[in-house]
């Protein structure tokens, strides 16, 4: 059955021919607004978080989201640069994803200096030229822990494919040991 929908006109549409309709013969119109609450500007347009030429929510401490159609989206940089956890994190239409390096890094507290990272395709964790997932010590700089996956499932075939360094109680000090896994398709 076509489905008729109320129009403000003397005509009737049907389903089919919607698409074709624009927002003004629908007696809609483009509404973009921003509102602040609690130190938080947000960007909205038709009723949905959407900003084409900034981020879609600014906040005081300087964190600031990106988003597109209501999905946290960015093509050309990350799309949360979050202040607060000194984190920047990249987003296509609402799944994270980076083709080009990693989609999640964290900072050090002090400094700009890459404590983490996860290289991120399509939400999945996954990397075919290296590890996906590296931790760094902040104090020495070296690197801790580095997982290696594929399609989000741990994966590697010339080595282990997690190295984990071995610390203290207070994970200050490395105590010298290694823990290395194999595994391939997500088993062992």
């Amino acid at each position: 059955f076509p489905v008729t929908i109320g129009i403000p006109s003397s005509s009737k549409r049907t389903h089919d021919t919607l698409s074709n309709a624009s927002l003004e013969e629908l007696g809609l119109h483009e509404r973009e607004w921003e509102e602040t609450h609690k130190g938080i500007t947000r960007y909205y347009k038709n009723g949905i978080q959407h900003r084409e030429d900034g981020p879609a929510e600014e906040m005081e401490n300087g964190t600031n989201i990106y988003m597109m159609y209501g999905l946290k989206h960015s093509e050309d940089g990350p799309a949360m640069i979050d202040k607060k956890y000194k984190s920047d994190t990249w987003y296509y239409y609402g799944m994270v994803h980076r083709e080009d390096g990693p989609a999640m890094i964290n900072y050090e507290n002090r400094n700009k200096k890459i404590r983490n990272e996860a290289w991120v395709y399509y939400s999945h964790i996954h990397r075919e030229d290296g590890p996906a997932m590296i931790d760094i010590n902040e104090e020495t700089g070296e690197v801790v822990y580095q997982a290696w996956y594929l399609n989000g499932k741990y994966h590697r075939e010339d080595g282990p494919c997690k190295i984990m360094h071995i610390h203290d109680i207070s994970m200050e000090k490395p105590t010298g040991e290694v823990v290395k896994i194999w595994m391939e398709d997500g088993f062992f």
